[in-house]
């Protein structure tokens, strides 16, 4: 879920090359709308910007609380210095996000 256009589509579309099964969303319902529909295994949030209807980490609450096991594992993306993930994170990404980068994660996280 990312509410920067260009982004999510540059990001939609890396992963689609590199063969995930990709879904997004622009705002925070529709992201959390999308994630009822079936079961991922890494779901990226921005948390630095606006999402129209739902900031990130409420984004991110809800899933934790709404979704049945397993659960996926919940990426922040933001603007800041990755550290340690904010709750209720499993990990966080700086953008802009590196594409070998993002790739090298993908396929080194333990996906649940």
């Amino acid at each position: 879920m990312d509410d920067h256009t260009d982004l999510r589509d540059g990001l939609a579309a890396l992963l689609t090359d590199l063969g995930h099964d990709v879904r997004v969303a622009a705002n925070g319902v529709d992201g959390l709308t999308e994630a009822t529909r079936r079961p991922f295994d890494v779901i990226l949030v921005d948390v630095g910007g606006a999402l129209p209807d739902a900031g990130g980490h409420e984004v991110a609450t809800r899933l934790r609380r709404e979704l049945p096991p397993p659960l996926p594992l919940l990426v922040a993306m933001s603007g800041t210095d990755p550290g340690t993930a904010p709750a209720p994170f499993d990990h966080h990404l700086s953008k802009p996000i590196d594409p070998d980068d993002l790739a090298a994660f993908l396929r080194t996280t333990r996906h649940r």
